[in-house]
């Protein structure tokens, strides 16, 4: 078995803010921006590609949402050289999870997660399939409401934080997916790549989570400290990992373990852990969490 550590939701370069904390617990991952070039344009009429498709658990939609945290005028998302205005921008709408309490009510929900190109190939070197789990983390900054104006950031409160799991049912090639698939894989964003030429699939969720039966197989965690990979008082990409994780950690080296920090790569989505004993032991930690 293998654990993903998947970095998925803004950063620096693809959105440009951290996705924020909620009232202390709701852990809101904003997808990134869209790039409409590579797309076809009718991804455009599809429920989810855009940001007021989505609300947080009080109703209020991330359009909303960005636009009370940066408090400016014409505030705009960055995706790499570009810059776009918040309310034109178009949101890449994957990993598709949900919480436990909206996947009763979404008709036919299946959690799904694409992946193509480069970050695709890795995985497959990593021999990653079905009964391996993705763990998601992002950038991740507090936030406090107030009366007069609604949310804002907190100064200097930034860390990675894993805030989905997602374990592997089964894939679907997009060059396979058909017109009799479920609505969910017809209408995700990966079937509106435009370059055809490269490998793009689709991970199905399994409907269960075989460690934890009482979980679905994927979904959203609410904010517990077990799941901040960073170590405090340092910078996000300083992470408190144990140190049975060493030389464990695809795409970085054993000395990516410092005396007192395990050092994260800037750069990168997926980071493959080829679970042991303990390994297994800190997976079940983080799980219980959503219990």
């Amino acid at each position: 078995m293998k654990i993903i550590l998947s970095r998925k939701g803004f950063d620096s370069t693809a959105g440009g803010y951290p996705s924020p904390i909620i009232d202390g617990c709701e852990l809101v991952s904003f997808p990134i921006p869209e790039n409409m070039d590579k797309v076809y344009d009718s991804y455009k009429s599809v429920y989810g590609s855009s940001y007021n498709n989505h609300v947080t658990q009080k109703g209020i939609s991330y359009n909303v949402l960005l636009n009370l945290l940066l408090h400016q005028r014409n505030p705009k998302l960055v995706l790499e050289e570009k810059r776009i205005d918040i309310d034109k921008a178009n949101c890449h709408y994957d990993p598709q999870i949900l919480s436990k309490a909206a996947q009763v009510i979404t008709p036919k929900y299946t959690g799904l997660f694409g992946q193509s190109g480069n970050a695709l190939a890795h995985l497959k070197n990593e021999g990653v399939g079905v009964g391996d789990i993705f763990l998601f983390f992002g950038w991740f900054r507090d936030t406090k409401s107030t009366s007069e104006r609604g949310y804002r950031y907190v100064a200097n409160t930034d860390k990675h934080i894993i805030w989905g799991w997602f374990e592997i049912g089964g894939c679907k090639y997009v060059k396979d997916i058909t017109d009799a698939d479920n609505e969910w894989l017809r209408m995700h964003p990966h079937r509106f790549i435009k370059d055809k030429s490269i490998n793009n699939i689709i991970y199905i969720a399994s409907d269960k989570l075989k460690m934890f039966p009482d979980l679905p197989g994927a979904g959203v965690f609410k904010y517990h400290k077990k799941l901040v990979l960073t170590k405090d008082g340092m910078s996000r990409s300083k992470w408190d990992l144990p140190r049975f994780f060493k030389g464990n950690v695809s795409c970085h080296r054993e000395d990516c373990f410092k005396k007192d920090y395990f050092q994260s790569r800037g750069r990168g989505q997926e980071f493959v852990v080829h679970t042991n004993k303990e390994v297994l032991q800190w997976l079940e930690e983080i799980i219980k969490t959503a219990l």
